[in-house]
């Protein structure tokens, strides 16, 4: 992820967006799996969302 991206993030959403949606798209992971019915990109995004927490 480039710097630029990271500092969009930062300027429009509160760290607690953040985490909001990273809790939601690992829930959505999460069940999927539990479903038999893997939702190939929610796993990705959970992690991108750790990536912006990881670097705030």
């Amino acid at each position: 992820m480039n710097p630029e991206q990271l500092a969009k993030v930062k300027k429009n959403f509160l760290r607690r967006d953040i985490v909001a949606v990273r809790d939601g798209y690992r829930k959505i992971h999460e069940d999927s799996v539990a479903a038999g019915n893997l939702n190939p990109s929610a796993k990705p995004r959970a992690d991108l969302m750790d990536y912006y927490l990881d670097n705030w």
